[in-house]
């Protein structure tokens, strides 16, 4: 059950990144609207979110802009 939560919070974190890079955001800006939308506005775990942030906002990022 554990798993399919991580999961779960890996592709909302991922769907904040996306409308994140959508409102122009990018870099340092867009990580920090990643941790401040996921934190405050959807109530997520900041450690799990700096993870998250640290392994893939910059994976995401080049996805987007590499296409």
């Amino acid at each position: 059950m554990i798993m399919g939560r991580v999961k779960d919070l890996a592709i909302i974190l991922s769907n904040v990144t996306m409308d994140g890079i959508e409102s122009g955001y990018s870099g340092f800006r867009l990580r920090q609207y990643v941790l401040d939308e996921a934190t405050n506005g959807l109530g997520i775990n900041r450690a799990f979110v700096k993870q998250f942030i640290d392994f893939q906002v910059e994976n995401i990022e080049e996805d987007c802009f590499n296409v």
